[in-house]
């Protein structure tokens, strides 16, 4: 229940995140916003996430992952309400940044609290599926998020879409929190001590180091598929352009899944080691995706263009079985604050990334294919870098 509660505002911080990306079209037509001003506010809201990043993990580990989850629920509730009233200022721009800057610190605390509450409430043999219970429904409100706020903007005012799901943010807030078990909303524990480190353990400073290029990596073409989706597809699919960016999402909310459910089979059933099955998935999260997006830096036709951005979004989703169980797998008692820390320079790096993207676009009048190509390149850096270098050995055996 508790998995499943928390799940539910996963669902709901990236439907509120994704809306974004559709109503902002109609938003920046009515404010005069041009494609840098656009990526100016994906960056305000990139910051506000990154700030919490740690805080959050390192705060969830020790207070509860659910109790940290849902405190962050309600401030990134409340600015969601908040942002179309922001576009009434006299310097619209400035009053949004400082919104979306309020919904990444508030959402910020998402996806380390809800690694702390894998971490805390499911046992060790399922936490592949557990990790991907909570990534199913994340990547669903990615493509929730989208679809309604596709078919509102075709009937309502761009403002009703945030409005709706602000207020149906904040009512799960309400209903998840006191749903809770009594022991998931009372502080955490102290976790009994650990046997001291041992031939099994890797220093934390070369691992750790390369899990945040790996996590960084993955970053940058997740957002860059998520912030960018709608948009390049608008002259495809013309109005319906935001109903169509849900697809991809709701095939990676799937696909995601059953690579959970996969891989606890292939260690369990097959025998694969969990490094060799962390090593699969994160080949199968970069390579395929990098692939995709190379062919579709080539091609003119609508229906290979969403078919290839069917098959980038969906694959990438196996990421939570290479990288986020990988987590678990090598420290558990502290995936709130390892997540946190690599999450947070993935982000600083995709802040520069959008802001790349926008200037680009701009400049080459929506051309997509550098962007793509260059996101590509990243993919099989990713695979290369954490195939090559993951070890597989417990970090911070002090707190396991």
């Amino acid at each position: 229940a508790v998995v499943w509660l928390c799940a539910g505002a996963l669902l709901l911080c990236n439907a509120d995140r994704m809306i974004n990306s559709v109503a902002q079209i109609p938003m920046a037509e009515e404010l005069g916003l041009n494609m840098t001003s656009l990526a100016t506010l994906q960056s305000a809201f990139l910051s506000g996430y990154g700030l919490t990043q740690i805080p959050g993990g390192y705060a969830a580990d020790k207070l509860g992952g659910p109790r940290v989850l849902f405190g962050g629920m309600l401030l990134w509730s409340l600015s969601v309400i908040l942002l179309p009233l922001c576009a009434t200022f006299s310097q619209p721009l400035i009053a949004l940044a400082m919104a979306r800057a309020l919904f990444g610190f508030g959402s910020g605390v998402a996806i380390p609290a809800a690694s702390s509450v894998v971490g805390q409430w499911v046992a060790p043999e399922n936490k592949t599926s557990g990790i991907a219970t909570v990534f199913l429904l994340f990547n669903m409100g990615a493509g929730l998020g989208p679809l309604v706020a596709g078919l509102m903007v075709k009937s309502f005012p761009w403002q009703y879409v945030y409005y709706t799901f602000g207020f149906a943010s904040l009512a799960w807030v309400i209903y998840g929190w006191f749903s809770l078990p009594p022991a998931a909303r009372a502080p955490l524990k102290a976790p009994e001590p650990a046997p001291k480190a041992g031939a099994d353990v890797e220093p934390a400073t070369k691992e750790v180091a390369v899990m945040t290029f790996v996590h960084a990596a993955y970053n940058m073409g997740f957002f860059t598929l998520q912030a960018w989706i709608p948009m390049y597809l608008k002259p495809l699919f013309g109005e319906f352009a935001g109903i169509a960016s849900a697809f991809p999402w709701f095939l990676s909310a799937a696909v995601g899944y059953s690579a959970g459910l996969s891989a606890d089979y292939l260690m369990k059933s097959k025998g694969w080691s969990n490094l060799n099955t962390r090593r699969f998935f994160l080949g199968f999260s970069s390579l395929i995706p990098a692939a995709c997006l190379l062919t579709l830096s080539f091609t003119s036709s609508p229906v290979l263009a969403f078919v290839l951005l069917m098959v980038a979004a969906g694959s990438q989703a196996t990421f939570v079985s290479g990288y986020h169980a990988y987590v678990q797998d090598v420290a558990s008692a502290q995936a709130g604050q390892l997540i946190g820390f690599t999450n947070t320079w993935g982000i600083f790096s995709v802040m520069a990334a959008t802001v790349g993207v926008g200037y680009i676009l701009d400049k080459t009048g929506n051309n997509f294919s550098i962007v793509f190509m260059v996101t590509a390149a990243v993919y099989v850096a990713l695979f290369v870098v954490g195939a090559t270098f993951l070890s597989g050995k417990k970090l911070f055996p002090d707190s396991e």
